[in-house]
């Protein structure tokens, strides 16, 4: 078979390999390809998803910073580049990748929305309420866009305008779980207990394995006085996550209250 015909036919493998979930196969593959194509900045890109996967970042870094290496004006290597570095804890140099992405091509909603995450960590809150609101001036219909401008209201204490922008995650998108949480979060320090309450339910209808939320249930129970049904959520956040620290304090400090 001809070096190109080999190629094509290895990249579909690759693909579907990577689509298929089987990460380790997949990279095997990409890397086929690029023994046949070194330079071939596209297969970089694509190689960089299953390594992401498989939490290995720096290899996955390594082979955006490649693909840049072969064509510096590659929009989603520059993106791939900054959720490397961002789930590295290098937040400065992701934002800086996202902000050449931004140059390069200002439609691109996906980097206006992951500088805006990074902009969150940084606690720079009011940055990310412009990068979200950029995102979901670029598409109206992008759902992490309008999720996450509800988390830059909620850490800005805007709590009713956070309720409303969760509110338009699920209507786009009503089996979204974290945007029935963020509002849940919002509505309870809102002191709308039993709205919280139903959201936080549903929540965990579409994602049983959401413990951060059933810790979150857990506050507005004691807030209600209803310790056992505190205690029976905490119970549940442990039991998925065995070191979930925040939880097991708040069960130690509920169970103290009850002298038990």
């Amino acid at each position: 078979m001809v070096p190109f015909a080999r190629s094509v036919y290895l990249l579909i493998q690759a693909n579907t390999l990577a689509d298929a979930g089987d990460y380790q196969a997949a990279i095997a593959k990409y890397d086929e390809v690029l023994e046949i194509y070194p330079n071939s900045h596209k297969v970089l890109y694509l190689r960089a998803f299953p390594l992401s996967q498989l939490s290995r970042t720096e290899e996955q870094l390594a082979s955006c910073d490649r693909a840049l290496k072969f064509d510096p004006a590659f929009i989603e290597a520059w993106n791939c580049r900054g959720l490397a570095l961002k789930d590295l804890g290098r937040f400065e140099e992701a934002l800086t990748a996202y902000k050449k992405v931004n140059e390069l091509q200002p439609s691109y909603k996906e980097a206006w929305n992951n500088k805006g995450e990074v902009l969150l960590k940084l606690k720079r809150p009011e940055e990310a309420l412009a990068a979200f609101d950029r995102a979901k001036r670029v598409d109206p219909q992008y759902l992490f866009a309008w999720n996450n401008f509800g988390n830059a209201l909620y850490q800005l204490k805007r709590y009713p305008e956070a309720v409303a922008a969760y509110s338009k995650a699920i209507e786009l998108d009503p089996n979204y779980a974290y945007a029935w949480n963020g509002r849940g979060n919002a509505l309870r320090i809102l002191g709308r207990y039993e709205q919280a309450l139903r959201d936080y339910e549903q929540a965990v209808t579409l994602d049983p394995e959401f413990f951060e939320t059933l810790y979150n249930a857990s506050l507005v129970h004691e807030a209600l006085n209803q310790y056992e049904n505190a205690l029976a959520d905490l119970d549940k956040a442990i039991t998925i996550k065995p070191d979930y620290t925040t939880a097991i304090r708040k069960r130690e400090e509920l169970l103290a209250r009850l002298n038990r």
